[in-house]
């Protein structure tokens, strides 16, 4: 307990802790699941593009740098989303991008489908 609550004599009901599981879970799948299909997942999605498709590693590589160069610069936006759609929405249609985005990486035959 942090010495200011110990100070004023008060304590956070135990329903305040309930409120911010739900928050906390939707934080935790969402990295997750992110973390997994667009960071640590190029490594598995390089190799087999390679190997069943005959692509250049560079090819590769590279789209997958545009990738997060894109996000970058996008990543400056992300403000102006949340003001506007909200944070539930925004996650919510983020989400759904992603998974159409899987879909649509695993039936890629072209590398130009591949870049971002």
């Amino acid at each position: 307990m942090s010495s200011i609550a110990a100070s004023s004599g008060t304590e956070a009901p135990a329903e305040e802790f309930r409120w911010g599981w739900p928050v906390v879970l939707a934080c935790f799948f969402t990295a997750t699941f992110a973390w997994g299909f667009g960071f640590y997942g190029n490594s598995v999605y390089v190799a087999v593009l390679h190997d069943t498709r005959g692509w250049s590693l560079s090819l590769i590589t590279g789209a997958t740098t545009l990738y997060y160069l894109a996000g970058a610069v996008l990543l400056m936006y992300v403000h102006r989303a949340i003001e506007v759609l909200g944070p539930q929405l925004l996650l919510i249609s983020g989400a759904v991008i992603l998974g159409v985005a899987t879909i649509g990486f695993t039936r890629s035959q072209a590398p130009w489908q591949r870049a971002p």
